[in-house]
């Protein structure tokens, strides 16, 4: 793993702890594999374990069979990895991690709810989901070494830092709530790279910024909340190229500084913005916009069933709208912490 080279010889470090955790886990002290526990049913593992179960030494293993260690080593290095640099020592439930087991069976079921790993029939990890688990610090730039990840669900922690670069290079990726944590920074510049996304929640953070371009090149998207975070500037008018948005549910940029978004622009690049058959819910307030809201109100828009913007004026004292908003649902005022929301028309004390 490039990201973290020689980061494993700093006595100490997250890396340095999995790594030794890994040898442990891997070997016994006369040079032999412990690969008993590791056994699931897939053909290919258990071809692995009849070819070296009398072998005492990995340099004698064929090249091919040597290639499926390699990569289940990789695997239950990244996954340790991500338990020590995300303060597992302090999880709630640790879900098996750093067990005997199989890394595929690091995983604890609370009723519905399922804690931990899941992998597919190949015994690639294809999901972690440990939300509100008391996770801490930040996530490790080796996160890229699960390729077939496709769901990543870490929301309600405590998590903070910037997020990884090689995130980006998860391109199965499918699935990544972020939400209720603490990262910071922005987005990267090739976030879109994560072109395989449905669904990416990151509100409440404490994100600044401004949008990347790239994000049009997400045009699988159908779920995006980026409120309650510091992102300033321009809505991108790429967001445009964002083509499932028509079925998209809820679109939430509440909470920013955004201030501008081209509007006219996109009604004219992307007319199915205008006429998503599933937006419901949109949530422009608490932003810097002053103008532009009128044009969701347009013949052939979205019905939205709830539209909340900074158009809440009073006469005295007095409070000016922010925007003009004849079909919003919710007006808010300027400053939301000193002055509640209100239904459209409705009256402040």
């Amino acid at each position: 793993l490039e990201a973290g080279e020689n980061r494993h010889r700093v006595r100490g470090s997250p890396q340095n702890q999995a790594f030794e955790w890994v040898k442990s886990s891997a070997w016994n002290l006369n040079g032999t594999m412990l690969l008993t526990d590791w056994i699931s049913g897939s053909a290919e593992a258990v071809n692995v374990a009849e070819t070296i179960e009398s072998m005492y030494n990995i340099d004698d293993i064929p090249n091919q069979t040597k290639l499926v260690l390699q990569q289940r080593l990789t695997t239950r290095y990244v996954l340790a990895l991500f338990y020590f640099h995300t303060g597992g020592e302090e999880w709630s439930n640790n879900a098996g991690f750093l067990s005997n087991s199989h890394e595929c069976d690091w995983s604890h079921r609370d009723g519905n709810v399922l804690l931990g790993v899941e992998c597919d029939d190949g015994d690639n990890v294809t999901s972690i989901s440990l939300e509100l688990n008391n996770l801490s610090r930040s996530l490790p730039l080796e996160i890229y070494g699960l390729h077939g990840l496709r769901t990543l669900d870490l929301k309600e922690n405590s998590l903070s830092g910037t997020l990884p670069s090689t995130l980006t290079m998860l391109s199965d990726l499918e699935y990544l709530d972020l939400s209720r944590n603490d990262f910071r920074g922005g987005l990267m510049e090739n976030f879109g790279d994560l072109s395989s996304l449905r669904s990416f929640r990151a509100e409440k953070n404490s994100f600044t910024g401004t949008l990347p371009k790239s994000l049009g090149n997400l045009v699988l998207l159908k779920n995006l909340k980026l409120d309650s975070n510091g992102f300033w500037g321009s809505v991108p008018e790429e967001v445009s190229s964002m083509k499932e948005l028509s079925k998209v549910y809820d679109f939430l940029f509440a909470d920013n500084c955004f201030h501008y978004l081209s509007l006219e622009k996109l009604r004219a690049q992307c007319p199915p913005f205008f006429s998503f058959v599933s937006l419901a819910h949109l949530w422009l307030n608490d932003n810097g916009f002053t103008d532009g809201m009128n044009n969701f109100c347009l013949e052939g828009g979205p019905s939205l069933a709830v539209f909340y913007s900074d158009c809440l004026g009073r006469s005295f004292p007095p409070i000016v709208p922010q925007v003009q908003c004849s079909c919003c649902t919710i007006c808010c005022a300027e400053n939301p912490k000193t002055e509640p929301c209100l239904l459209n028309g409705g009256t402040l004390p």
